[in-house]
């Protein structure tokens, strides 16, 4: 049984990643037991009666958020990385991304693209690959990309619960605390057009860790490429964020924690506590 934690205001914890249940088939029926309950009275579908408005913006961002899961979800192909050279990036985003973070990892992924080979060569890919195992699979740079690792440990059962209201299978086989679940969920409900809903997930499971993973992600992997992608999904979910309360006045929590979190994803060094120290 393997250990994972990242630190949270400084106190790391030992996180068993078997324990939120979804190891074995007996712990998934545990988890789906005790929030069966509490999300049920509160079971919601998908907004009938939204205006033409906020159908084109869910739409739009949903589009987004699926094309920055594609980008985190496995290696990069050369099928995707001649998609990012035939057309620039700021060209495929249905919100314009305007801001400076945004603009500099869109120019990072960009420059990446064009000084690849033409055809791109295996090893290009092979290097490209390595980086995604650090991050991804072997956790070579402390920074793994689910929740739970980030010193928020219910976090699998809380986002299981959120599936669970909304009707949601996602046919992933990782932990629904996972980035690209997370970012896909977060897609479907724009999609069905519940902003509102949208604004409670984002603050309550992406912007508590994202900004510190990118952040981290983006100051340690070893090629500008993933250092491009950390930042553009960081700036994104921030300026969604800010949309959202922009245009449909849901406002962000005011608590100490999510004003630093606006002021860009390396704007603070995220702690992390070794657990094999």
């Amino acid at each position: 049984m393997g250990e994972e934690t990242y630190a949270e205001g400084g106190a790391g914890r030992r996180l068993d990643i078997d324990a939120c249940g979804f190891r074995s088939p007996h712990g998934l029926a545990r988890v789906t037991a005790d929030v069966m309950d509490r999300v049920m009275e509160g079971a919601a579908a998908p907004g009938s009666e939204a205006s033409p408005v906020v159908v084109r913006f869910g739409q739009a961002a949903a589009a987004d958020l699926r094309r920055l899961a594609r980008l985190h979800d496995r290696e990069p192909t050369a099928e995707l990385l001649e998609e990012l050279r035939e057309q620039p990036l700021q060209d495929l985003f249905g919100l314009t991304l305007d801001r400076p973070d945004a603009e500099q990892a869109m120019a990072l992924i960009a420059e990446v693209a064009a000084d690849l080979p033409c055809p791109i060569d295996g090893e290009s890919l092979e290097e490209l690959a390595a980086d995604f195992a650090s991050i991804h699979r072997t956790d070579a740079f402390r920074a793994g990309p689910r929740e739970s690792v980030w010193g928020h440990a219910e976090a699998v059962s809380q986002v299981a619960a959120w599936h669970l209201r909304f009707g949601f299978v996602s046919g992933d086989p990782r932990d629904p605390d996972h980035l690209v679940p997370e970012l896909r969920f977060l897609a479907e409900l724009l999609d069905r057009a519940r902003p509102e809903d949208a604004a409670a997930f984002l603050d309550q499971h992406p912007l508590r860790w994202v900004p510190d993973f990118c952040g981290r992600i983006a100051a340690h992997c070893r090629t500008p490429y993933f250092a491009g992608v950390a930042l553009l999904t960081g700036a994104y979910l921030d300026q969604l964020r800010d949309r959202l309360e922009r245009d449909f006045a849901l406002l962000r929590p005011l608590d100490e924690r999510r004003a630093t979190e606006r002021k860009g994803t390396l704007s603070r060094k995220p702690e992390y506590a070794d657990p094999w120290a």
